[in-house]
């Protein structure tokens, strides 16, 4: 507004007279005021300054658009959580658990919408309309491989272990988002945070955080977000004994043996490759170690990890409202998605469930961002997390700043977490 008053001083004696006699322009709260001025000479400003001002505020409108879309399956009609959203290359969010995503631009603006097992949609904005139907990739081959699967799984678990080494340090920041409910008391809390994001996560820095609804002490149940299909360098994990994994460090034809029944098939994906679809069981005789089990996506080609959908069994938590309690043998849903455009198996997105104990849910999703915020956006000191500590403790202890909260809203809350949000209680 303050530019727009310089211009109105700056362009009004050029189109009325100049006799100081005959206009006086005040410029105050964002109103023109004009007394005994030229009525066609201030015509001639009016129509000059809208001239000027309209691609201004066009471009400002096309900007501020935002855009609501349900996805869901063509032929079930169930929403399909999990679908990324990309603009130019990049991922700038998901749908969460009802299907839906928001996000802001021009209705020209070309987004694509990628769900694994589903066709991908590239469309303009405004043509998606507000409901997307995808459909699923159902073309199945049944060739059968000369060498058993489990070669190619320590195959795979051998190039886990060199990307490790190689890029164990590089970080990515994430969106944080942990729902915690105890019968009709709901706590919400959301965060932006660092971590290094080789193979799983780990070093969890937390840089701004907010809670909302019930103020109780959340659980160690956040932890669970630092697994993988190969997990490394998590404290935690040592500390409760190793967590097996479908592609552990340690992977070997003793290894699956011993923990794993395996079966797997083999499917085209939508760019015309092959993509192993491998299901771990767990062992009926192995039922004390924490042990991931369920399906696991790997590219057929380049044995890279593409998406872990399953569980976590066996888990010991600790949890609680206002005090803390052990929960043991714990069975968390998992779904672990990964990237590879840097060149190594990153952390793309991963999301947990577990119904802790009755009436006790807790369901947590951090989503890698691939468009970056600036420090300037996020200039707080922020706090490490460690073990044994709660997430709420690192929420009060970094800054908050509501413009910046408005301002970035990554995943679109659903019906229940925007109810936490505005009214503490569901």
């Amino acid at each position: 507004m303050k530019r727009f008053q310089f211009l109105l001083t700056i362009l009004y004696p050029f189109c009325v007279s100049t006799r100081h006699d005959d206009y006086r322009l005040f410029v105050e709260e964002g109103k023109l005021w004009y007394t005994r001025g030229n009525m066609r000479q201030l015509k001639l400003f009016q129509t000059i300054f809208i001239i000027l001002l309209f691609p201004v505020q066009l471009l400002v409108a096309q900007e501020s658009n935002s855009f609501t879309i349900h996805v869901e399956n063509v032929e079930t009609g169930e929403a399909l959580p999990f679908a990324q959203v990309y603009r130019g290359g990049k991922n700038l969010t998901m749908t969460n658990f009802d299907g839906d995503f928001s996000i802001k631009g021009s209705p020209t603006d070309s987004i694509c919408i990628t769900c694994f097992g589903y066709k991908p949609i590239n469309k303009a904005i405004k043509d998606l309309g507000l409901v997307v139907q995808m459909e699923m990739l159902t073309k199945m081959m049944h060739e059968v491989t000369i060498r058993p699967i489990e070669y190619w799984l320590i195959k795979a678990s051998k190039k886990l272990r060199r990307e490790y080494r190689r890029h164990q340090f590089k970080k990515a920041r994430y969106f944080y988002r942990e729902r915690m409910k105890h019968d009709s008391i709901s706590s919400l809390i959301e965060a932006f945070v660092d971590a290094n994001s080789a193979v799983n996560l780990r070093h969890l820095y937390m840089r701004t955080g907010r809670q909302m609804g019930a103020k109780w002490k959340t659980s160690e149940l956040w932890l669970n977000s630092q697994v993988g299909v190969m997990t490394k360098g998590v404290k935690y994990w040592k500390e409760h004994g190793p967590l097996i994994s479908p592609l552990s460090s340690d992977a070997s034809e003793e290894f699956y043996k011993k923990y794993y029944n395996i079966t797997y098939k083999i499917l085209d994906d939508s760019r015309g490759g092959r993509i192993y679809q491998i299901h771990f069981q767990k062992k009926k005789d192995n039922t004390r170690q924490s042990i991931i089990t369920g399906f696991l996506f790997l590219d057929a080609e380049t044995l890279s990890p593409l998406v872990m959908h399953g569980h976590i069994e066996n888990v010991e938590v600790w949890t609680g409202g206002n005090r803390h309690f052990l929960i043991q043998n714990c069975k968390v849903s998992l779904h672990l998605e990964y990237t590879h455009v840097n060149g190594f198996s990153e952390v793309s997105n991963i999301t947990t469930f577990c119904v802790v104990a009755k009436g006790l849910t807790n369901r947590t999703t951090l989503f890698r961002l691939e468009k970056e915020i600036s420090r300037n956006e996020i200039n707080f000191r922020g706090s490490e997390l460690g073990p044994k500590e709660t997430i709420v403790k690192h929420v009060n202890s970094v800054g908050y700043d509501s413009a910046f909260w408005a301002n970035h809203q990554i995943i679109k809350q659903t019906a229940e977490e925007r109810f936490i949000a505005t009214s503490g209680m569901k």
